[in-house]
């Protein structure tokens, strides 16, 4: 059966998963600025990773749970929906490897700068892929005329939250590399 509410919550808790990795990715710029701020990061990138960790989780369940969406009128916007989800999918699988990969990198003094706000950048393009596939869910919800989509206006009203918090973690990461000395 499909569930569009189902699918509209799990959208919201991948942008929860990847608004936390930004945020961490944020303060371990900032703290990579100082010799003993930079030590810390390690627990850091390790908490962005596990919150990508989970939004992947989310996205494969979504993956699964639009299969039985994807039928005659709506095939097409059923299928888009699969595809961005597979699309989400994949940037999460490599921008988790990053993390993973960065957690020796970032806690570097200084440099570790760059490493923290080229991770938090790549969680930012998640959460425009996320909208992406908010935007596909929404002309699912139009083709099956759905009239219940609480979860789909909870996720669209998530993804407007994030995008304004992307914008303060940005300028909180921009203003820790000048204050940081780098």
């Amino acid at each position: 059966m499909c569930n569009l509410n189902k699918i509209g919550w799990l959208i919201a808790g991948a942008c929860a998963g990847v608004l936390a990795a930004i945020v961490f990715c944020a303060i371990a710029a900032v703290a990579a600025g100082t010799f003993y701020g930079a030590l810390a990061n390690g627990v850091l990138m390790i908490s962005a990773a596990v919150a990508i960790g989970l939004a992947l989780v989310s996205i494969n369940i979504a993956i699964q749970s639009v299969g039985p969406c994807i039928i005659n009128p709506c095939k097409a916007p059923g299928t888009a929906l699969q595809n961005s989800f597979i699309a989400v999918a994949i940037a999460l699988t490599v921008l988790l490897a990053a993390l993973i990969l960065g957690i020796f990198a970032a806690s570097i003094p200084w440099a570790g700068v760059a490493v923290a706000i080229g991770l938090g950048v790549g969680a930012a393009a998640l959460a425009i892929a996320l909208t992406v596939a908010q935007r596909n869910l929404t002309a699912l919800e139009l083709c099956m005329a759905a009239p219940r989509a609480v979860g789909v206006n909870v996720a669209t009203g998530f993804i407007a939250t994030t995008v304004a918090i992307l914008v303060i973690a940005l300028v909180t990461v921009t203003g820790g590399v000048f204050l940081g000395g780098w």
